[in-house]
């Protein structure tokens, strides 16, 4: 995912993020099961790890992309994982 530049600081990513955990959330619940997501993103690509944290996402690990040498960092978001985690996305 990425926001055009023109585009950015405008909540866009934010809100596809917050739509997102809402699906997942409905989804989960229609069976009954508890909710997690995941994402990788580039170790060096600060503005998207920033706006993944203040959704509730936190870091896992981190590993080089096979074939490459790029780093990337994985992040998990769960239900439960912590206080007010869908508010942040929400705000």
């Amino acid at each position: 995912m990425f926001t055009h530049p023109e585009a950015r600081g405008q909540g866009i990513a934010k809100g596809i993020v917050k739509k997102a955990i809402e699906h997942g959330l409905k989804e989960a619940a229609k069976i009954h099961s508890t909710y997690a997501a995941s994402i990788v993103v580039d170790a060096g690509n600060s503005g998207a790890r920033a706006l993944y944290e203040k959704c509730g996402f936190v870091e896992i690990g981190r590993e080089v992309m096979p074939g490459t040498t790029r780093l990337v960092i994985l992040l998990k978001w769960a239900q439960g994982s912590g206080t007010g985690v869908l508010e942040a996305a929400v705000a």
